[in-house]
């Protein structure tokens, strides 16, 4: 039989309502009653029962994840788009919630403000949003909690957020090609709406003029897929000066850009360079391996849910915003330099 609140009151040889105080952290009581509580818990095995916690207290520990759509489809039903960076940041989110006792749901993309009330949900953590998702009505409730992984213009006084210094990963990545003797490069990119393909175009852009380059960019529609990478880079290379690098904003569009490549003939990377903004574990499965910038996911969900439950316990206010590191991971798809002769 499973141990109970009853049972503890019993073994520490007080009331109920004093173990509830000495579990919750509320009331005044003395420290060598809290240390008789604490004891019977430890030698009993006593669990507490979050959702009982819930009620008693009158508060939530239900926490959202979601991902911001990548289509216009009001019926699509994707939750997790292909790509391993969003399962990385789930799952980082949804272990770092379980540690701190506290249940992460699944919202849709299309999912209404309303689900956050019928839920009981404390507070919404949301992946590359765009600002016009429906949880961002804030004259719905304007004392949600949101936490989001890239940010959002308008939106940001009652927000926390967690990103990448994508400008800075970005003119890494540019030295990187210049000084493997790429000249050219080019960015494919989808919806520059989300605030991190926003800050790769305009950092690309700035060193286009800084460096006299005439910046080349193609902007896909959503979501990011391999067909319609091929297509623009098969139109790049027809082009009477056609690019020597891409740098793409996903890794789908990587791969797409890699098999159209080949598929002209071109030696990667002798011919053409190509590098993602977005790692992804696929990128060191191909022939060449993609060069790429780790944004570290992981990082990304257990700090976001980390500011999400600390605004959440009174212990910070938003707005807030955390920079969690990244790098270039330079691999053979830019290595010129490495190839032997």
């Amino acid at each position: 039989m499973a141990v109970n609140i009853h049972d503890v009151a019993h073994r520490a040889e007080v009331s109920i309502t004093t173990v509830s105080h000495v579990l919750s952290g509320r009331g005044r009581v003395s420290a060598a009653t809290q240390e008789k509580v604490r004891r019977a818990v430890e030698e009993l095995g006593y669990q507490a029962n979050i959702h009982a916690q819930r009620l008693a207290s009158q508060r939530s520990r239900t926490l959202a994840f979601q991902i911001a759509s990548f289509t216009e489809s009001p019926n699509s039903s994707s939750l997790i788009p292909n790509s391993n960076y969003f399962l990385e940041v789930l799952n980082a989110a949804a272990s770092a919630s379980t540690e701190m006792e506290y249940v992460l749901l699944i919202l849709s993309a299309q999912a209404q403000p309303s689900i956050l009330d019928r839920y009981g949900i404390a507070g919404v953590l949301i992946i590359d949003p765009r600002g016009d998702e429906p949880i961002f009505q804030t004259e719905t409730n304007p004392n949600w909690l949101i936490v989001t992984n890239g940010r959002v213009a308008g939106n940001e006084s009652h927000i926390g957020t967690v990103d990448n210094d994508h400008r800075r990963t970005t003119r890494e990545t540019l030295e990187h090609l210049s000084d493997q003797g790429y000249q050219n490069p080019a960015l494919l990119t989808t919806d520059l709406g989300r605030s991190y393909t926003n800050d790769v175009a305009h950092e690309y852009r700035d060193w286009c003029q800084e460096n006299g380059r005439e910046p080349l960019v193609i902007e896909l529609e959503e979501p990011p897929m391999q067909e319609t990478a091929a297509n623009a880079v098969r139109m790049l290379l027809d082009r009477d000066h056609p690019p020597d690098a891409v740098i793409t904003s996903a890794e789908d569009l990587a791969l797409g850009a890699l098999h159209e490549a080949q598929a002209h003939g071109l030696v990667v990377p002798r011919d053409l360079g190509i590098v993602s903004v977005v790692d992804s574990s696929v990128l060191l499965l191909t022939t060449p391996t993609i060069s790429a910038v780790f944004l570290d996911p992981e990082q990304i969900g257990k700090t976001a849910i980390s500011l999400l439950i600390s605004a959440i316990d009174g212990e910070s206010t938003f707005p807030q915003s955390v920079i969690t590191p990244s790098s270039l991971r330079i691999r053979e798809s830019t290595n010129r330099k490495g190839l032997t002769a």
